[in-house]
């Protein structure tokens, strides 16, 4: 197929004539109506869905006192109409489909009326997706919850590490607030204690300053001001700060820059959204419109998402936003760009290094080839390379130094949820056990579904590895785009097992039919993807919400995973080479020739 800059590959050349013919202009578009518009049109579009979102804020969060408004709306109620829309988005992305070879479909009146149509679509969902979760009884904008994770951990890392949070947190609220008695986790080991045995492991003030020590308590109540701190009382159950020393470095120097206030935890979760609509603008003009507002409109739809648990936080999104970046700078061959904005992305978070894997085994298979890398996969191994030395002396620069890793690392062991079913997981593994959800609590034990898996477990690792090996094996007869995101994507629904709102960047299924989305087969994933986000809408309004993310949501994925695979390796040749080389009769072997002769 061909190669970025001109580079060619014999392997995949069908599948690259064929991408590049659903990449050209269809014959019915004028001469007015070009495939990418202007960026201007794009900033236009997303600077309204920022400005919206933060004039609510403005209007309705500063003041503590300030109810907000319309607070008779329910979670159903927003859910449902999450369902319409992904509905909607589904049914017109098959119809564009069906219709796309009328030349009326292409003319200047309609194009302008697609884009105005999408962009209604966007402005709505984003709507929702930002500003819907008042609707679930949240009193503020800014997560409390993990506000105080993800702001106050990286703000005292150099005095808190990874686990000193809950312990410190026990000993600066009073005992009214926080009673000998009350549950609270140790980070060290994720078992329940008290925070009377918190309190007596250590005296925290030790490793503050006096000015830092008033500071931190002052922090806790603009955290939670309430009296009784219900809702912080709630929060020692959780598990902690889970940062990587890049992250943390980065993160706590520009919240140390902040005065904690009511005013500015509720005003730092725009650093979040505007990054985020910097990032939608950046895929559109990089994809061109069609693609740039499809996979605008998914991301403010996707289910697994929703802006719920990391929204309204603090710098929790800049994983993903790098992660995008990289992608558009491999869609315009930048790729030294590329490589440093992916390794950026897993300093961040760790686990987007899977989506450097598609471009590793398409220079694997170069390299075995012609015995040498082409330029462009020398560039972003470059760029990746500087950007994670570089990154790496960023997180040695807290308190701890270099050792900060090896404490990471230490976290890491305790947080890893391989061993266990969290609520919010998203997965491979998931289809292969039955949660309980729907069972009383105490039927279904963690023990019980360990068990399960168990017996299990050698059919879900042989799926995982025809998954991941047929993905592995379609690399290189992919574009660079659609190899980050399909291997990248299967590594990480297969094997690393995570929570589910880091599905975020499932959106970038979207961009994995860029070359094919005029084609039959691309707008039918296309629309399958979005129908699949409605049957998970629907699914949520009639059941538990673990069971939607346990069970719905990676049951559809893992088929629609199937589908694209082998939808794939049919435009590719692959299933076909395949399928001859398993039929293809064993040799004769020597003994076998003797016998005929007799």
């Amino acid at each position: 197929m061909r190669g970025e800059a001109g580079e060619t590959s014999d392997a995949g050349a069908t599948a690259g004539e064929t991408s590049a013919a659903l990449e050209a202009p269809s014959a019915g578009e004028t001469a007015g109506v070009v495939a990418r518009s202007p960026a201007v049109w794009f900033g236009l579009l997303f600077a309204a869905v920022f400005l919206l979102t933060a004039g609510v804020i403005v209007g309705c969060e500063l003041d503590p006192n300030q109810p907000w408004p319309d607070p008779s709306w329910r979670r159903e109620r927003v859910d449902l109409h999450q369902l319409v829309l992904a509905t909607l988005a589904a049914l017109g992305v098959l119809g564009y489909g069906v219709l796309r070879r009328l030349a009326w479909l292409h003319t200047r009146r309609a194009t302008r009326a697609l884009q105005l149509g999408l962009a209604a679509l966007i402005l709505v969902s984003s709507a929702y997706y930002f500003l819907g979760r008042h609707a679930l009884s949240h009193r503020v904008f800014a997560h409390q919850w993990d506000s105080y994770h993800y702001a106050l951990g990286p703000k005292y890392y150099d005095e808190l590490d990874y686990f000193d949070l809950y312990r410190c947190t026990a000993q600066a609220l009073d005992r009214r607030s926080l009673p000998d008695d009350a549950r609270v986790r140790d980070l060290r080991d994720y078992r329940m204690t008290t925070a009377g045995a918190e309190r007596a492991r250590g005296d925290c003030r030790a490793q503050f300053s006096p000015a830092r020590w008033d500071q931190f308590k002052r922090d806790l109540e603009v955290v939670d001001p309430s009296p009784r701190r219900k809702q912080l009382r709630a929060m020692l159950g959780d598990r902690g700060y889970n940062g990587t020393p890049v992250h943390s470095v980065i993160s706590g120097w520009l919240v140390n820059r902040l005065p904690m206030t009511w005013t500015s935890r509720n005003l730092m979760p725009l650093l979040d959204i505007g990054g985020l609509c910097v990032m939608l603008w950046v895929v559109a003009r990089a994809f061109g419109w069609r693609i740039g507002l499809t996979f605008a409109l998914f991301f403010f739809l996707d289910i697994v998402d929703r802006y719920r648990i990391t929204g309204g936080s603090w710098f929790r999104y800049y994983w993903l936003i790098t992660l995008v970046l990289g992608v558009c700078a491999l869609r315009a061959r930048q790729h030294a760009r590329a490589g440093a904005w992916l390794a950026a992305s897993a300093a961040l978070n760790l686990f987007p290094l899977v989506f450097m894997l598609g471009l590793g085994v398409k220079g694997a298979v170069e390299l075995a080839r012609t015995r040498r890398l082409p330029a462009r996969l020398v560039r972003f191994a470059a760029g990746a390379l500087i950007t994670a030395l570089a990154l790496g002396v960023v997180g040695s620069l807290s308190a701890r130094g270099p050792a900060a890793y090896a404490s990471f690392a230490r976290n890491m062991q305790v947080h890893d949820v391989r061993g266990r079913f969290p609520g919010f997981g998203v997965g491979l593994k998931f289809a292969f056990v039955y949660r309980g959800e729907h069972a009383p609590a105490r039927s279904y034990s963690e023990r019980k579904k360990q068990e399960e898996f168990r017996e299990a477990r050698p059919v879900y690792l042989a799926t995982a590895a025809l998954l991941i090996g047929l993905a592995a094996l379609l690399c290189p007869r992919l574009d660079d785009v659609e190899a980050t995101a399909l291997l990248g994507f299967t590594v990480m629904f297969c094997q690393l097992e995570t929570t589910g709102y880091y599905f975020a960047c499932a959106c970038l299924l979207v961009l994995l039919w860029h070359h094919r989305a005029r084609g039959p087969p691309g707008m039918l994933l296309l629309a399958l993807l979005f129908g699949l986000n409605a049957l998970a809408y629907a699914g949520l309004l009639r059941t538990h919400l673990f069971f939607l993310y346990n069970t719905i949501l990676s049951l559809s994925w893992a088929a629609y995973l199937i589908a694209t695979l082998a939808t794939l390796g049919v435009e590719t040749g692959l299933l076909r080479e395949l399928s001859s080389w398993l039929m293809r009769p064993a040799p004769a072997r020597a003994d076998d020739d003797d016998d005929a002769r007799a």
